[in-house]
């Protein structure tokens, strides 16, 4: 009876252990179809901003700084930033050198504000949006999809940009260079358009105080009319996302828990068929027996 009991109970453990080895391989499989940016975690929002009395830049997961909140270590921030997420890195006038800032996952917006000491912006992914605000300082090395700069900030692009916004607000003071291709550029003083070139050759295409100096073989176009211009990001703007985006992301945000949680490694088809060639059609491991 005792044996009876026992087999039981075994058979028991292999059946729950083959059903979740099951569900973890066809999550795995499903997954390598879906793009990374439907099947991404919840998309949140962090501001980064230097901390005197903690004698370096913290973060916080909010649209803006609050003093009464506790903020965290960078370790933290490349810990929990996910692809889809937003950056803020936000500097004033006592703030020290940034340095670089290396970005692995592909953010859907990066906001440089008034980060006048200077930060090298090193992107191992393309960036939908980066806005260069308030006085910022900027290198710009990486794939980004557009580029805003605003006022009397300065910015060098090391590589090719879809889409180069350079707009004044409150000034046109701003100084850019273009290393890259530009696919189009526009220039604006309060929403008038003052110039627009279309496929700049690299190092052709340059700013100094708000001026073109050098179209290189772009066409020039110098409307005499007023055209919408994209209102520079707000520090305090908040993400909006649709419905569903919300249900796709917290499925996601589930999987990355049992992942945590069972200490599963990454699965790959190839990781699969691996697993297989370890057991047999029934399920069970083979067991090398010489």
């Amino acid at each position: 009876m005792y044996n009876l009991i026992s087999e039981s109970n075994v058979l028991g453990d292999i059946s729950i252990k083959k059903t979740i080895s099951i569900v973890l391989a066809l999550l795995a499989v499903f997954s390598s179809f879906i793009s990374p940016a439907v099947f991404a975690a919840e998309p949140h929002t962090y501001i980064v901003r230097y901390v005197p009395g903690k004698g370096e830049w913290r973060s916080q997961q909010r649209s803006s700084w609050d003093n009464s909140e506790e903020s965290y270590n960078l370790d933290y921030l490349w810990g929990n930033i996910q692809d889809g997420d937003t950056l803020i890195i936000s500097g004033d006038e006592d703030s020290p050198t940034f340095g670089d800032l290396k970005i692995e996952k592909k953010l859907a917006k990066l906001t440089l504000y008034a980060v006048r000491s200077g930060i090298i912006v090193c992107s191992k992914s393309a960036i939908n949006e980066v806005y260069v605000l308030k006085g910022t300082s900027a290198t710009l090395n990486g794939q980004y999809d557009t580029i805003y700069v605003y006022d009397d900030s300065s910015c060098e692009i090391n590589n090719d940009v879809s889409k180069l916004q350079i707009s004044g607000e409150t000034c046109m003071k701003m100084n850019v260079t273009a290393h890259g291709m530009v696919g189009f550029c526009q220039i604006d003083n309060r929403g008038n358009v003052i110039y627009t070139v279309y496929n700049a050759e690299p190092d052709t295409l340059k700013v100094v105080d708000g001026v073109l100096q050098d179209s290189g073989k772009g066409s020039i176009i110098t409307p005499d009319i007023p055209v919408p211009v994209p209102v520079p990001a707000s520090v305090g703007e908040e993400p909006k996302y649709s419905f569903w985006d919300k249900i796709i992301n917290f499925l996601k945000r589930i999987w990355s828990f049992i992942v945590t949680a069972l200490h599963i490694p990454e699965l790959s088809v190839s990781g699969i068929s691996a697993c297989m060639e370890q057991s047999d059609m029934s399920g069970n491991p083979i067991v090398d027996k010489s």
